[in-house]
C-alpha cells in the first residue's frame, strides 16, 4: 500500500526525472528494441504450436500497458491492461485449449503483474482466460504503453510499484480513473520491449521472431479503462511539432527524413513502410527442407473506404530467384515479365514470378512440405499459406523477394503525406523460417526419429527513399 501522497511534491518530482517520460516524436522505428509501441508478427495455436510472451518495462518507474491480442484477419480477441512495476516482467502463454480439432484459444499466466480485467485465479495463483472461439488460431500482437505511475511512495520514493491490484481495479469502477484515468499517471516511458517465441514440442522446434518497436509513438498520458479501444497503433500522438500534425522520423544512411501527416496511423505506416521484402529459403527435398514467410500487415485494420480515411492498395509480386540466376547480363535479361502468370510461370533469366492479393493481416507462404504432414499443413501454425509442395530444381532454393505493386496513376490508394508527398509501398513487417529434418536421432525407447531444427531470419527491408510525385507511376 503506498503512503504519504503529496500530490504537488509528485509532480515537481516526477518533472526533474531524466526518463520518466517517453522521448517526443516524431514517431521512428527504435534502434534499441524499446519503445513506447510495440508489435509481434506472429502468435499461433495451431499446428501443435503455443506462443510464450514475455513483456518488459526496461524503465524505473512503473508503467501501464495494453495489450491487444488480434487474429489473423485483424479482429481483436482479447486486451488487457498490464500494469508493470520499474524493471518488471511479464510472462504469459498462449495455447489450445480445444480437443475437436479446432483453435480454442487461451492465455495462461502465473505471474503475479496486476491484470485488469481481474482474472480469476486457481490455488496455485494461474490464470486461466479462455479466448472466444477463433476464426483462425493465429495473428498477431499490440502492445501500447498507456502512461507511467507518479504515485509515490514510502520514503518519497515515486512511481517504482503500483497499489495491489484490486485497488487499481476499484480506481475504475468507484475510484479516481472513473473519471479521469490520467490522474497520477504520467506520459509513456518509451522503455518496453518484448519477447515473443513459438514453439512446436511435438517437433522440438522454436522460433523467436523479431519484435517490431516504435519510439515517439506517444509523449501524452493514454491511460484507459480495461475493454477501452484506445491506445492502439492508430494513437500516435506528437503533439510539440511545428506542423501541428504527428510526424514520423525515418533514417537512411546519411540523414533522416521527416514528414507530417494528417493522421496519426499514417505517421506509424510511414515508419513500418517497405516496397520490397527478400529473404533466403531452400526447400530441398534430400534435407526435408521448408521455408515459410510470414509477413503482416499490423495497420489493415484501420483501413477504410471513406473518403478521407487511412488505406493502402496494392498486389503483391513475387520473383523467386534460383541461386545461380544470371545477373551479369542486364541487357539480355528483361527485370520482368510483361505480363505475369496467377501461379509460376516460366523460367526468366533464372527468375519465376507470381502475384498475390493480400486478404488477411497476416498472410504466410510457404514452399516445401514437412513429410507426412496432412494436406493444408502450415509450418507455423498460419492460416491457408499460399504453398508450393514442390519446386523443379533449379528453384529448390534461392532467394525471394517480395514487391509491393501499385498503379501510382490510377486508382490504387498510397501513403501520401500532409504536403502532397507520395511514398510507395505498404506498411509490413515479418520473417522467414527454415525447418530441416536431416538426420535419424534414436530415443531411449529405440525409436527412431527424425532430427528436426528451425531458424528464422529476419526480412531485408527495401522502400523508396524519395517521395514520388502525384500522378507518377513506380
Amino acid at each position: 500500500m503506498h503512503v504519504g501522497r503529496i500530490p504537488s511534491l509528485t509532480v515537481l518530482l516526477f518533472a526533474l526525472l531524466p526518463s520518466a517520460a517517453a522521448v517526443a516524436g516524431p514517431v521512428a522505428l527504435s534502434e534499441s528494441g524499446e519503445g513506447s509501441a510495440l508489435i509481434a508478427p506472429l502468435w499461433s495455436v495451431r499446428e501443435g504450436h503455443d506462443t510464450l510472451i514475455s513483456i518488459r518495462n526496461n524503465g524505473g518507474l512503473a508503467t501501464a500497458v495494453k495489450l491487444r491480442v488480434i487474429e489473423a484477419d485483424g479482429v481483436e480477441v482479447l486486451s488487457l491492461n498490464l500494469y508493470l512495476g520499474a524493471q518488471d516482467t511479464w510472462v504469459a502463454a498462449l495455447t489450445d485449449s480445444g480437443s475437436d480439432g479446432l483453435p480454442d484459444g487461451r492465455l495462461i499466466t502465473a505471474d503475479e503483474t496486476c491484470i485488469l480485467p481481474l482474472p480469476a485465479r486457481d490455488e496455485s495463483g494461474v490464470a486461466r482466460l479462455e479466448l472466444p472461439a477463433l476464426a483462425h488460431g493465429n495473428g498477431y500482437l499490440e502492445i501500447t504503453e498507456m502512461g507511467v505511475s507518479t504515485f509515490t511512495g514510502p520514503a518519497g520514493s515515486i512511481g517504482s510499484f503500483w497499489d495491489r491490484c484490486e485497488t487499481l481495479s476499484d480506481r475504475f469502477e468507484t475510484g479516481t480513473w472513473a473519471s479521469d484515468p490520467a490522474e497520477t499517471v504520467g506520459p509513456p516511458g518509451g522503455r518496453l520491449s518484448a519477447l515473443v517465441h513459438l514453439i512446436n514440442v511435438g517437433v522440438g522446434g522454436m522460433v523467436s521472431p523479431s519484435v517490431t518497436a516504435l519510439s515517439g509513438f506517444s509523449d501524452v498520458v493514454q491511460h484507459s479503462a480495461p475493454g477501452s479501444e484506445v491506445p492502439d497503433l492508430s494513437t500516435a500522438v506528437t503533439s510539440n511539432t511545428a506542423s501541428g500534425l504527428t510526424e514520423s522520423r525515418v533514417c537512411g544512411v546519411d540523414d533522416c527524413d521527416v514528414r507530417a501527416w494528417n493522421l496519426p496511423v499514417e505517421a506509424v505506416a510511414s515508419v513500418l513502410l517497405a516496397d520490397r521484402l527478400e529473404a533466403s529459403y531452400s526447400a530441398k527435398p534430400s534435407i526435408g527442407a521448408v521455408t515459410q514467410f510470414v509477413y503482416t500487415r499490423p495497420l489493415a485494420r484501420f483501413e477504410s473506404d471513406a473518403d478521407g480515411g487511412f488505406a493502402i492498395d496494392g498486389d503483391v509480386r513475387f520473383a523467386e530467384r534460383s541461386r545461380d540466376a544470371d545477373e551479369s547480363t542486364p541487357g539480355d535479361c528483361p527485370p520482368q515479365p510483361t505480363i505475369f502468370p496467377l501461379h509460376p510461370g516460366s523460367d526468366i533469366c533464372g527468375t519465376r514470378y507470381f502475384r498475390d492479393r493480400w486478404i488477411l493481416a497476416v498472410e504466410a507462404l510457404q514452399f516445401g512440405q514437412v513429410e507426412g504432414a496432412e494436406p493444408g499443413f502450415s509450418l507455423l501454425g498460419t492460416t491457408q499459406p499460399l504453398r508450393f509442395d514442390s519446386l523443379p530444381g533449379p528453384f529448390v532454393s534461392g532467394e525471394l523477394q517480395l514487391h509491393v505493386d501499385q498503379d501510382l496513376g490510377d486508382e490504387d490508394r498510397v501513403l501520401t503525406s500532409a504536403d502532397g508527398a507520395q511514398f510507395p509501398g505498404d506498411a509490413i513487417i515479418g520473417f522467414a523460417v527454415q525447418q530441416f529434418s536431416n538426420g535419424t536421432l534414436v530415443n531411449p525407447d529405440g525409436q527412431s526419429v527424425r532430427a528436426t531444427y528451425r531458424s528464422e531470419q529476419e526480412l531485408i527491408r527495401v522502400r523508396i527513399s524519395e517521395p514520388v510525385a502525384a500522378g507518377a507511376e513506380e
